[in-house]
């Protein structure tokens, strides 16, 4: 086994998916049980994925969301965050409302000598990173040969 080498396993049932990346400092595992019915009943209709994918798409919202996800479990200050993504703190202010409205940030006030700062935490449910991985996956295009079975009858949605 190449210690260097990125390394799939999946499987894919009609009882579930299950997706697993080994890679050097980098693995991850996603487990989906399915149950009796289409999973495209369970999903949000099309149009607020597509919003979803837009946040993501947009390099403002993604710059922001790396560098927040990357930073401990703390509130950060708008001005860090523009200092660190190169983006003005109006910016940061919009773009981080965005992020708050969808789940992937929560907005504070810290009161200070100097009077009150807005900042912004991640969300404990951290809903990016899964989606990030699996970005990853598709965008670094790993469709080389993988461990795993495809056993599958009926449609995946």
């Amino acid at each position: 086994m190449d210690k260097n080498k990125d390394y799939f396993a999946k499987i894919i049932h009609d009882e579930g998916i299950a997706n697993a990346r080994i890679s050097p400092g980098f693995q991850h595992f996603f487990l989906m049980v399915e149950h009796y019915g289409s999973l495209k009943e369970h999903l949000a209709d099309p149009e607020k994925l597509r919003r979803v994918f837009e946040i993501f798409a947009d390099e403002k919202l993604l710059r922001i969301i790396f560098y927040i996800y990357s930073r401990p479990n703390m509130p950060i200050a708008a001005s860090l965050i523009a200092k660190s993504t190169g983006l003005t703190k109006e910016e940061v202010d919009s773009c981080t409302k965005i992020l708050g409205s969808n789940h992937l940030a929560i907005h504070k006030v810290v009161a200070t000598v100097e009077g009150e700062m807005n900042a912004y935490i991640i969300r404990p449910e951290s809903y990016a990173v899964p989606l990030l991985c699996f970005a990853d996956e598709i965008a670094g295009n790993h469709s080389h040969p993988f461990w795993g079975n495809f056993n599958r009858s009926k449609p995946l949605l």
